[in-house]
């Protein structure tokens, strides 16, 4: 089972591309369910499945995930899935802390790959405002206080993904909207997992996936697919 850990900012829409491959292809295991009436309806969210970290009910410390150590870490997810198929090949884990401690996971847990959405922080900022902001009530933003302090959190969220991406020569060359020529060029693995043609992502482009962009990094002993 590879272990992809996916992380973003608050507003990012930081789960577009695991929703595009989620959707499309059996191999994501999907026993860590949550139906979206988890959030209140009068928000613009598509906040579906397990979200890991402070207040929620799985990953209560992954803010400080080194005071845990490695094999907690990975029995804390696994404990919020249940028993997986043959066919299930991967596991998107969605932690918005992940992004304060990639060195730490890079070094510490080599068998995970690491999925950044980078959004501009701003635009970002003004989404997750414009979706409900402090009326989300899933998944919980208590750790960020208010929203001074989320604009801020934001941008250091922002920049520490920035400065991984940097130090590790990773590529960031295609939006969302560009899913199949981004998994073609970065997870070619993937591509026989999903349908032949485009004709799964073309009804599926917003606006905003023009705007969003993903980065993978393989961990040095992770698992094929």
């Amino acid at each position: 089972m590879k272990t992809v850990f996916l992380t973003g900012v608050p507003g990012s829409r930081w789960g577009r591309l695991e929703w595009i491959i989620r959707d499309n292809s059996p191999i994501v295991d999907q026993s860590s369910w949550l139906q979206h009436n988890q959030d209140n309806p009068e928000n613009s969210t598509e906040h579906y499945h397990r979200f890991y970290g402070p207040y929620h009910n799985y990953g209560e410390m992954f803010d400080v995930m080194h005071l845990m150590g490695p094999d907690a870490v990975m029995n804390e997810i696994e404990r919020s899935y249940s028993k997986p198929q043959p066919e299930h090949k991967v596991r998107f884990v969605r932690c918005h802390w992940f992004a304060y401690q990639l060195d730490w996971i890079k070094e510490n847990l080599p068998e995970v790959d690491i999925l950044m959405m980078m959004r501009e922080p701003i635009q970002s900022l003004n989404w997750w405002l414009e979706s409900g902001g402090w009326d989300i009530e899933y998944p919980n933003y208590n750790w960020y206080s208010n929203s001074q302090n989320m604009r801020r959190q934001i941008m250091i969220e922002n920049a520490c993904m920035e400065k991984f991406i940097r130090e590790n020569d990773l590529k960031m060359n295609y939006p969302v909207a560009e899913a199949p020529q981004w998994i073609k060029a970065n997870w070619p693995e993937l591509e026989k997992h999903l349908p032949n043609n485009n004709t799964y992502h073309e009804y599926l482009i917003k606006p905003s996936d023009h705007t969003l962009f993903p980065v993978l990094y393989k961990g040095k002993e992770s698992c094929s697919i």
